[in-house]
């Protein structure tokens, strides 16, 4: 967003105390950036080499910006396919508390940052045009780990867009 001002014309750029504003956003953003990347570095730690965690939304959708720290986003989506359960018992092994009260993930925080550990994609499962959705996704899922040797992956740019518009549609 920022990097966009300085191609506008003279005449169509905002006034210098906007600007400073923009500035001043984008770099308090790329600051939260690096903190979350620290975080999640923390968070691999604590889960060791088993689980494979995908990144869902906003962290993974950065890497789609010109300057990917300064795509702001509040907190970790993850899914853990069949292992998000064990990710949650891990983390209370650690010492960290676990929140289940939502019914669509697990909740918890590394140094205050939120994690969502998602025990699936989409939440109204009994739709059968939702299940063939929710296959989609774990497939595209997967997919991201066939292409990599990583235990953390990126979801798809298709992944992302599906996910998006169906969580859109049941917000």
């Amino acid at each position: 967003r920022f990097e966009s001002i300085t191609k506008l014309p003279e005449e169509l750029r905002p006034s210098l105390s906007l600007y400073f504003h923009w500035a001043m956003f984008s770099e308090q953003t790329e600051i939260k950036y690096r903190e979350k990347k620290q975080r999640l570095a923390k968070f691999l730690q604590l889960i060791g080499d088993n689980p494979k965690v995908l990144i869902i939304k906003g962290f993974s959708l950065a890497r789609n910006y010109p300057v990917p720290s300064h795509r702001w986003c509040g907190d970790v989506d993850i899914f853990c396919f069949e292992q998000s359960e064990n990710v949650d018992r891990i983390m209370e092994a650690s010492g960290i508390e676990v929140d289940y009260s939502n019914p669509r993930h697990s909740m918890f925080r590394i140094d205050g940052l939120k994690f969502e550990n998602h025990r699936y994609f989409l939440y109204n499962r009994k739709d059968s045009e939702e299940k063939e959705f929710e296959l989609f996704l774990q497939r595209e899922a997967e997919g991201c780990f066939h292409q990599s040797d990583s235990q953390i992956v990126l979801g798809t740019p298709m992944g992302n867009a599906v996910f998006f518009l169906k969580h859109t549609e049941e917000s």
